[in-house]
């Protein structure tokens, strides 16, 4: 989690927007889900201000497990974001 402080505390004085994608989160894959939650904990204590959203398959499922904004998974999601946390997009 050190690596992590470091990179986004850098500019702590500007608000940071996450999106987190690159799993079909919303589906109730126990593993996914959890890493996802365990994300959106870290980022929540290291930068409590931050926007997180989440690309996910079950936005109000989303919405509501994890108090995240959410957005219909697709693949141009990301565009306007500073910083994408996720892995490879394959289809």
């Amino acid at each position: 989690m050190g690596y992590v402080r470091r990179a986004i505390s850098l500019r702590a004085d500007r608000p940071l927007h996450f999106l987190i994608g690159g799993v079909r989160f919303g589906n109730h894959n126990v593993g996914d889900e959890a890493i996802l939650e365990g994300v959106v904990n870290i980022l929540r204590k290291v930068r409590p201000n931050c926007e997180i959203i989440v690309l996910t398959d079950q936005p109000r499922y989303t919405v509501k497990k994890l108090g995240v904004k959410a957005i219909k998974y697709q693949l141009n999601g990301g565009r306007s974001c500073r910083m994408c946390i996720g892995n490879a997009i394959s289809h």
